[in-house]
């Protein structure tokens, strides 16, 4: 379902991976346990805006997180 929101508005994926399934410090949303995914992706920062709109619709997600990461650091992140 990610994969299809970030491809939908025109980002590349470069790598996904399941990061940690654990409990949660507090519930959201009555869930007490949470999956955790690490994906980078390319977007155009115009896009970002609308795929995050996409992921506020999206009722499986309780949490996201999205930050940039400089250039310099790109290479090593992707390893």
């Amino acid at each position: 379902t990610l994969h299809a929101a970030i491809e939908k508005h025109g980002g590349r994926i470069e790598v996904t991976r399941p990061w940690d399934d654990r409990k949660l410090t507090y519930p959201i949303q009555k869930q007490k346990k949470g999956a955790f995914h690490i994906i980078y992706y390319r977007l155009e920062s115009r896009q970002q805006a609308e795929l995050d709109r996409d992921f506020k619709l999206n009722e499986n997600l309780l949490r996201w997180l999205t930050i940039q990461i400089p250039p310099k650091w790109a290479d090593a992140m992707l390893e």
